[in-house]
């Protein structure tokens, strides 16, 4: 029989980073603050700020960073999440084009946009605290 494997326990402090993103949600373009903490320098949870007013969206963006988060906590490697998350699109929403320097990520989608952090991290070109 395998055993079930719980997600690890939540210190009270932990470092993190905060990246500006510019996504589409609700088919509108939005610019978000995504949140990375750090547990023994790995991450170990995501979370975003969403406009007030969009509840769907809202409740959208809290379900992808509250799984994210359990798999980390439960041991699944970042990269393996980065890649699971990677080109997700809404192809009825539109595009988030183009680059801005204002921006730290630009994606279609926030899953796109939480991929793009983490292989940012994985690959040393965001710096973990």
């Amino acid at each position: 029989m395998t055993q079930q494997r719980f997600p690890d326990q939540r210190p009270n402090d932990l470092p993190s980073i905060t990246r500006k993103v510019r996504t589409l949600m609700g088919g509108l373009v939005q610019s978000l603050y995504v949140t990375v903490g750090f547990k023994n320098g790995l991450p170990f949870e995501i979370s975003t700020n969403t406009p007030k007013r969009a509840t769907y969206e809202r409740s959208h963006a809290e379900t992808i960073c509250g799984l994210v988060s359990l798999a980390l906590q439960s041991g699944v490697a970042s990269q393996a999440i980065a890649a699971e998350l990677r080109g997700i699109i809404d192809a009825g929403a539109g595009r988030a084009f183009g680059s801005d320097e204002e921006f730290d990520e630009v994606g279609d989608t926030l899953a796109d946009v939480i991929a793009q952090i983490l292989e940012k991290i994985n690959n040393g070109e965001i710096v973990k605290q």
